[in-house]
């Protein structure tokens, strides 16, 4: 086996945002062998703790509105930590509702 044979990168919670839905982030989960060792590299990167994510205003439309609220790092950090904790995906308090959604296609029409 190769050295980058199980070389995977995942869509991460943030590029979802930017994209608006398009890429789905992943939650990592790790299947062990015990006849084989595994070995684990994490890389983090993030913008500065004041930088807005959101979604890129070019990805949204009138056919495709806007799917999540902007949040700083902070913000979601401490939400990732708490559903991660539970089990829950990271994104769900950053979804806009539908009635909101609905709203902001209106305003923007």
């Amino acid at each position: 086996m190769g050295l980058f044979s199980g070389m995977i990168k995942q869509s991460d919670n943030q590029s979802q945002v930017m994209a608006n839905g398009v890429f789905k982030g992943d939650m990592h989960r790790v299947i062990t062998s015990s006849l084989s060792e595994r070995i684990s590299v994490a890389a983090f990167c993030h913008p500065d703790k004041d930088q807005e994510i959101g979604p890129v205003s070019k990805l949204i439309s009138v056919h495709k509105p806007q799917l999540y609220k902007k949040f700083n790092i902070y913000e979601f950090q401490r939400t990732f930590f708490k559903s991660h904790a539970l089990g829950h995906r990271p994104l769900d308090p950053f979804k806009l509702s539908m009635l909101m959604i609905s709203s902001l296609t209106t305003t923007t029409t």
